[in-house]
């Protein structure tokens, strides 16, 4: 995977080309649908990984919108007890570490575990364990020359 050209998905067999306008996006992923302005989400697979869906962050959020960052979830989060947790955060690493290789930075997570940040070529990836109004897990994605995280506002992430 080229991270500095776009985000490589398996299925749909696409490349999520960083700067991609809504536009382009929807004919790569038809089935995707607007969650909010300049928020775009969809079911796919990527990193090996079996279903689960990806968040498509357009800047700016109105018409003309180019994607500027990517979050990858899980479909449903509900009902999970803390060992779930663990469980999604341990498979989520290995996949990120199996497509990026070992992480840049690292700090201390909830729940035991480790956050990790990369920083690949103009790309910066975050994951990570956060207790915020319940556990979530963070998998964020900020294409080339974006502004770190926490300086955007409503960022939930800061770690510069």
């Amino acid at each position: 995977m080229n991270i500095a050209k776009g985000f490589d998905l398996e299925r749909p067999l696409v490349q999520l080309r960083w700067g991609a306008s809504e536009e382009e996006l929807r004919v790569l992923l038809p089935a995707a649908r607007q969650v909010a302005p300049g928020y775009v989400v969809s079911d796919c697979e990527s990193m090996g990984c079996s279903s689960h869906r990806i968040g498509l962050h357009l800047n700016p959020k109105d018409d003309g919108g180019s994607l500027v960052e990517i979050e990858i979830f899980r479909a449903d989060y509900s009902n999970w007890l803390d060992a779930d947790w663990v469980v999604s955060f341990n498979d989520f690493e290995t996949r990120l570490e199996a497509t990026f290789g070992p992480s840049t930075e690292t700090r201390p997570g909830d729940l035991g575990t480790t956050s990790h940040l990369w920083r690949v070529d103009g790309v910066v990836i975050v994951h990570m364990l956060n207790y915020r109004f319940g556990y979530e897990e963070y998998v964020r994605i900020k294409g080339p020359g974006q502004a770190p995280f926490g300086d955007t506002p409503g960022d939930h992430i800061f770690w510069p």
